[in-house]
């Protein structure tokens, strides 16, 4: 999901794999202990962007 959309919110996670809210935080924070995303806070919730595809995305 994270290579087709340059963000994602741990509720897109839950809905697109049909997860646990708990499962798709661990899954979005395992992520980016490895480098694939990082986190932003927006307001309440976390915001989790793929700052690669981002990159890719402005050269097209």
């Amino acid at each position: 999901m994270l290579f087709e959309q340059p963000y994602s919110k741990i509720e897109y996670v839950v809905q697109k794999l049909n997860v646990e809210r708990k499962v798709a935080s661990r899954y979005l924070n395992r992520l980016e202990e490895i480098g694939i995303i990082t986190s932003k806070k927006v307001g309440r919730e976390n915001i989790y962007v793929n700052k690669e595809l981002i990159e890719i995305l402005k050269k097209y």
